[in-house]
């Protein structure tokens, strides 16, 4: 089955290259909406991105990568927006969703691809994915992408395990059995989340854009670092996505 990749993007210079390297050529189509959400316009932030991203989706541009702009006002809008894009674009699809910088490495798109068609029963789910916190070498473990079968009439809810609705019923919680939303094992299908990786400066700047309350109010800066001290942290010992060996942060992380 066709696999569309949805990425949202704003201010994402430091990942958006490096997030479209392991999803171009890997699969059917590439679409990247970008801008800010209307609590960032309102907070004076710009709607379009001015950190060099808009040159870097040009360049992909070139290269087949669908680019849409908009500034819904909030990030389920956004989410929203997107979907019905993929649908009228695109028609029946996996519509695998991402982050900027939540990257994937192209040796496991195709895992990917073969679990999906080999679940005739799954609409929905999440990936798993490494999450990495101040340096390429320090992470937590966690759900990261989703993505979701457009032939079901789901719509975005909120960004957590429960995301996707269909009329009133929550298809992520404990009411919906398996393996209608499921997720790929882990290990065979994973992504690797930068979002932490990244110095105070960049992180007040996030939050301001994409406020969470609930899931920021454990994370406090010891410096110029973030740390979490509610979520348990362990050493990565494994292999990054090979064209993130490139990034800069791979060697030299954010002091």
């Amino acid at each position: 089955m066709r696999i569309t990749a949805a990425v949202m993007v704003w201010q994402g210079a430091e990942y958006i290259d490096y997030c479209l390297r392991g999803l171009v050529g890997n699969v059917d189509d590439v679409i990247v909406i970008e801008g800010a959400i209307k609590k960032s316009l309102d907070a004076g932030y710009p709607a379009r991105s001015n950190d060099g991203t808009l040159d870097i989706l040009a360049d992909w541009q070139r290269e087949g990568v669908t680019v849409i702009h908009a500034n819904e006002p909030s990030i389920m809008d956004q989410w929203g927006r997107m979907l019905a894009t993929v649908k009228a674009k695109f028609g029946r699809t996996w519509m695998l969703c991402c982050d900027d910088d939540e990257i994937w490495d192209a040796r496991l798109v195709g895992n990917f691809r073969a679990w999906v068609d080999s679940t005739d029963k799954c609409i929905g789910g999440w990936v798993t994915g490494w999450q990495f916190v101040n340096d390429f070498w320090t992470c937590n473990r966690g759900k990261a992408s989703c993505f979701l079968d457009t032939r079901k009439n789901l719509k975005w809810r909120m960004w957590s395990e429960r995301a996707f609705i269909s009329g009133a019923v929550n298809l992520t919680t404990a009411k919906m059995a398996e393996p209608q939303i499921t997720g790929p094992p882990t290990g065979d299908v994973c992504i690797y989340h930068y979002s932490k990786v990244k110095d105070a400066e960049h992180w007040e700047r996030w939050k301001k854009w994409c406020p969470h309350p609930k899931s920021l109010r454990s994370m406090h800066f010891d410096g110029a670092r973030v740390t979490m001290p509610d979520v348990r942290l362990e050493s990565y010992t494994g292999e990054h996505p090979e064209h993130m060996r490139a990034h800069p942060y791979y060697s030299n992380p954010p002091a």
